[in-house]
């Protein structure tokens, strides 16, 4: 017996399949594509829900977000999410189209499951709409994941419109009455803010979404929540917490090494990159009394200015373009079987030199730093061999927050 299915976002009708017995549902490369074609058929008065990461735009920030808004679609469909319903759900890439191809293990394991970056819908073209009033900013929401607090430019357009969190970082306490507006789906679970510690994001969204739909997954929806929890728990070896464990049995992966192999071979290579893109490959920024920006990389520093001899120079243009007054450059690599981690810290003012030069004396201690002199680099910045190794980006960030926050009062 054949049947007719027909899948629809808002009023538009996006796939029709023939189907036999067996239920089948819209692949999730289909899904990414069809919700940005029915986002430029928006009605005017239609309401879009933007799923975005953080603007790190991580492998674990891109996949939630896809995850998010193929999981979230599936609620809507199956009537398991009672709350609000946009006329579309689009996965929002949180950095700049031109951008993205430096994250090449995203781009890898993006293409595992038949989505390019052409298919995909990016920052700046959210802002282009927005700008030339295309798509109204009141017609915008968010849902947030990997991050708990919008930042510029988001913060500008979708102002309080948050439907739902799921965040692994420090809690910024932020949008709990938006989410009470917007997000009440009926489930006894978790409404939709649900921070907590977590090796990877997309265990929390995997966890939330499978006990909401009460389904099971699908093959592909697995693949792309394996690839982040794999990468940021080193194959299940590291900062693994129990939601963690419980989402990887749930994948059921027959064979997880060589995946993790080759998404970090991907991750870490460097090469052909030039000391911006560098920067630009894993950065966040911050507001706290002075701009903070911190850029992860997976090199020693020692490495990357034996490739880049102005790599300074180029932390200080990057520091200067996005206002930034203290820009952190954090390494992470393994030099003889040892992993090791590297800091440098550079003031473009000179409040903010001092400012780098107390929370050293204050926190240095905390994060174990060791003066370290790199040529080119040391003459110009703060420079350190970090011994705490445990403490990633994650930790480092909102000390050096709070500690801005302390000195300047605001």
């Amino acid at each position: 017996m054949m049947a007719l299915l027909l899948y629809f976002i808002g009023d538009q009708v996006i796939e029709i399949r023939f189907v036999g017995s067996r239920i089948t549902t819209m692949s999730v490369s289909n899904f990414v594509k069809n919700s940005v074609q029915a986002l430029k058929s928006l009605r005017p008065d239609g309401k879009a829900l933007f799923v975005t990461g953080n603007e790190s735009a991580d492998l674990d920030s891109c996949a939630s977000s896809i995850l998010n808004s193929f999981l979230f679609h599936s609620s809507i469909e199956s009537k398991t999410w009672t709350g609000f319903r946009p006329d579309v759900v689009v996965p929002l890439i949180n950095v700049p189209r031109d951008d993205f191809t430096i994250r090449q293990d995203v781009v890898h394991l993006m293409s595992e499951i038949g989505i390019s970056s052409h298919s995909l819908f990016f920052r700046d073209d959210l802002e282009r709409l927005t700008t030339e009033n295309i798509l109204p900013k009141t017609s915008c929401y968010s849902f947030l994941v990997d991050f708990n607090k919008l930042t510029p430019p988001l913060d500008e357009i979708f102002e309080d419109r948050v439907v739902g969190i799921l965040d692994h970082h420090e809690d910024e306490g932020l949008y709990k009455q938006s989410i009470d507006k917007y997000g009440s789906n009926g489930s006894n679970v978790h409404k939709p803010r649900w921070i907590q510690k977590s090796g990877s994001c997309s265990s929390l969204v995997v966890k939330y979404w499978a006990e909401l739909l009460g389904q099971p997954l699908s093959e592909e929806v697995k693949l792309l929540a394996l690839g982040p929890l794999l990468i940021d728990t080193s194959n299940m070896a590291s900062k693994v917490e129990p939601v963690d464990q419980e989402v990887y049995e749930m994948l059921a992966p027959r064979e997880s090494v060589q995946m993790f192999k080759t998404l970090k071979h991907y991750k870490t290579t460097l090469d052909g990159l030039s000391g911006t893109d560098i920067l630009k490959k894993d950065y966040k920024q911050w507001g706290a009394g002075e701009n903070i920006g911190i850029s992860s990389v997976p090199q020693s520093l020692e490495w990357i200015c034996g490739q880049h001899k102005d790599f300074w120079a180029d932390i200080k243009d990057r520091a200067k373009q996005l206002n930034v007054s203290i820009y952190g450059v954090m390494t992470s690599y393994s030099e003889n079987d040892e992993f090791k981690r590297d800091l440098a810290l550079l003031g473009t003012t000179e409040k903010a030199k001092d400012i780098i030069n107390q929370f050293v004396k204050a926190d240095g201690s905390e994060l174990q730093l060791e003066p370290v002199s790199i040529s080119g680099l040391s003459e110009h910045a703060s420079v350190f061999m970090q011994k705490n190794v445990a403490a990633s980006r994650k930790q480092v960030a909102p000390l050096l927050r709070q500690f801005v926050q302390k000195v300047t009062g605001k």
